[in-house]
């Protein structure tokens, strides 16, 4: 036994070489569009204890990789194992190395046909978006067909890879998955909600903070592990939620416990019709604190755009000292920002403006309106560049005139971490693609004073409900998330709140400018 286990574990020290080796010599663009990203060993043997709680006799892996999923089922000649990789090179490698009670076929998931269900799976599915792999249509199609809904072509194909895991359990079965936390937040992860539901077979979601990055080689997604469990004679009304604080700590307990340690981990549980009603289950693993009387959401007060795209922002976006030595017309360049970093307040003011003009910032972007011998000379050079060529001006009806952007007063940063930073513009700028810009249809006043409300601490977490996070704690809003995010009705406030918030935003305003740390005067629900 103890010469078994001792072979075991130099088979997977050998296969854990060739998959530094492989990770190593392979380029992060190849690994990226193959979607390999390999499972750290912490979590393989966490993942590996929920389906052994159950002594299964079959397993699957579906994209077994290098085999670090499997090994606490390896040697087991109770337990037979099925791996299916569709990298020939890795396939090549690990079926020299596992020979006991393993059959590996070097095929696509997706296309995979078995007669037989399985009593565990085992799964850290490829992370591809459809849009940058062919997917055949009557693949496509079969997805669908088995969950009866159409499925976003904006989704990745671990979607997939979970309908055809659950499709492949048997009665009494478990599975744990795990995939990026995307699918929570966005809109394609509709059809996976519902089709969970529906097959009644989620236990658990646990969601592994941004703070630990799982994996390595450029994945920017923070990842949570699904826990799948079907028996058609219990019925689950109700799911755990579990965000891990601690990765080290957690990944030490038992699948199967309850994780009520809130230093490292919060455990919630919700009823389905509760959860159902969620959009983005990001919100499901924070406790809410602040309720709002007459709450609104910032669509019923305007709308939210994306900020402009160049194409070339080299080219388009010019100081002064340029505009002058070309003898350009200043007419034709409008006051535009291009990076956050720009603005170092909450407000951004006419002497920012200057002083960014006067450092010879990049702040003025080439859109010209009235076209001289100047201006002639330069669309020239542009074209001997080859800008015109690029995808964005290549496809405009003139390729130097930029889509249409009227000056907005509330900028929100597209990227942001830890907490998000809501800009007053008190200038005539535009910006490009670091802000969206908020149209709001409230006066001057009381917007300066949307802005400060929703700079205040206990507002972060409507905002941050709405978010999108990537590894790191990097978290990124689209102008739709804006458009959700919940607040109190400003319109309604008195003329006593109006002014405190105007205060509160100046002081805001300092606080970032000499970067001390941001701490509210005010609470929401002190307002009136």
């Amino acid at each position: 036994m103890i010469t078994q286990y001792h072979n075991n574990y130099m088979i997977f020290k050998e296969l854990n070489k060739l998959q530094k080796n492989h990770t190593k010599n392979t380029s992060d663009e190849i690994l990226k569009a193959k979607g390999q990203f390999f499972t750290p060993t912490i979590i393989s043997s966490w993942m590996s204890a929920w389906v052994m709680k159950i002594n299964p006799k079959t397993i699957l892996d579906p994209s077994i990789g290098f085999g670090s999923l499997i090994c606490d089922f390896y040697g087991d000649k109770n337990i037979k194992i099925t791996g299916v990789e569709k990298d020939k090179k890795i396939y090549t490698q690990i079926k020299k190395k596992l020979k006991i009670n393993v059959s590996i076929q070097n095929k696509d998931f997706l296309t995979f046909k078995s007669k037989d269900k399985f009593d565990g799976i085992i799964a850290n599915p490829p992370y591809i978006r459809f849009q940058k792999r062919e997917v055949e249509k009557k693949i496509f199609e079969k997805y669908e067909k088995i969950i009866g809904r159409k499925i976003s072509k904006l989704s990745n194909i671990y979607v997939l890879f979970i309908i055809q895991i659950i499709n492949y359990l048997k009665d009494n079965s478990r599975a744990s998955i795990i995939v990026p936390n995307e699918w929570m937040n966005a809109n394609f992860g509709d059809v996976l909600k519902i089709y969970l539901k529906e097959t009644n077979v989620l236990s658990k979601i646990v969601y592994i903070s941004h703070e630990s990055l799982v994996f390595d080689n450029g994945n920017l997604s923070t990842s949570c592990i699904l826990l799948l469990e079907k028996n058609k004679k219990i019925k689950k009304s109700s799911v755990d939620f579990v965000y891990v604080k601690n990765f080290e700590k957690f990944f030490k307990t038992n699948p199967d416990s309850n994780f009520k340690d809130s230093n490292h981990w919060l455990n919630f549980n919700y009823e389905w019709k509760h959860i159902l009603k969620i959009k983005k289950w990001d919100s499901l693993f924070n406790k809410k604190r602040v309720f709002f009387k007459q709450k609104i959401i910032i669509k019923d007060l305007g709308k939210s755009k994306r900020g402009i795209a160049t194409g070339s922002n080299k080219f388009f976006l010019r100081n002064i000292q340029f505009i002058k030595s070309r003898g350009l017309d200043l007419k034709n360049f409008k006051p535009c920002l291009s990076k956050t970093s720009l603005v170092n307040g909450t407000i951004f003011s006419k002497k920012d403006f200057l002083n960014l003009k006067e450092s010879n910032k990049n702040v003025y972007l080439f859109d010209p309106i009235k076209i001289k011998n100047n201006e002639k000379k330069f669309i020239l050079e542009g074209e001997s560049l080859k800008i015109n060529k690029l995808y964005l001006p290549s496809h405009r009806k003139v390729w130097y005139n930029h889509e249409k952007r009227s000056v907005s007063k509330i900028w929100v940063p597209v990227f942001s971490r830890e907490r998000v930073k809501f800009i007053f513009n008190e200038t005539n700028c535009i910006s490009l693609t670091c802000f969206h810009s908020l149209e709001i249809n409230l006066d001057e006043e009381k917007q300066k004073c949307l802005v400060s409300l929703l700079n205040l601490d206990d507002m972060q977490e409507s905002i941050l409900s709405q978010k999108r996070v990537y590894g790191g704690g990097l978290i990124k809003f689209e102008p739709k998330d804006i458009l959700d995010i919940e607040l109190p009705n400003i319109d309604k406030f008195t003329d006593s709140s109006i002014k405190k918030l105007d205060k509160e935003l100046i002081y805001q305003d300092y606080c970032f400018r000499k970067k001390i740390s941001y701490q509210s005067r005010i609470k929401v629900n002190e307002l009136s």
